[in-house]
């Protein structure tokens, strides 16, 4: 029954929704309904503090979704007829150098716990990663 309701909803015989927004609304529900569970039964508050912060999340991109709904295949969008880009912002099509980036801060992160040996070469790894970035922009400029 109720993925007729679904299929109702994204199909278009009601509110336009779309099949992203209920995904994420059923995720919502459930990431909920397993958290009042899970502090019923468990004794152990961060499971529950987890599973409350997922449904609260979950919940927030389904409202998105069903807010601003994303564009259906064939669909035409709106463009901005005499909008110039921003200038001076920038970001190559495609680089590398996020990848080390991302690394660097989880290790200064983990370093934060862990000690100085982790935590300096993230620092590291993390500038190497924003000097590249900012020269690949600057070439291609």
């Amino acid at each position: 029954m109720s993925y007729e309701i679904a299929h109702r909803l994204a199909r278009g015989s009601g509110p336009r929704v779309s099949i992203e927004a209920i995904i994420f609304l059923a995720l919502a529900v459930y990431f909920a309904g397993t958290a009042i569970a899970y502090g019923i039964l468990a004794d152990e508050d961060a499971g529950t503090v987890m599973l409350v912060v997922t449904a609260v999340f979950s919940g927030l991109i389904g409202l998105l979704l069903v807010r601003h709904p994303p564009p259906r295949r064939g669909e035409r969008v709106p463009t901005p007829e005499a909008e110039e880009p921003v200038e001076g912002l920038y970001l190559p099509q495609a680089s590398f150098w996020p990848l080390p980036i991302g690394w660097g801060v989880v290790l200064m992160v983990g370093g934060l716990a862990l000690g100085l040996w982790i935590l300096i070469p993230g620092v590291l790894l993390t500038v190497r990663g924003l000097i590249g970035f900012m020269g690949q922009s600057r070439l291609r400029t």
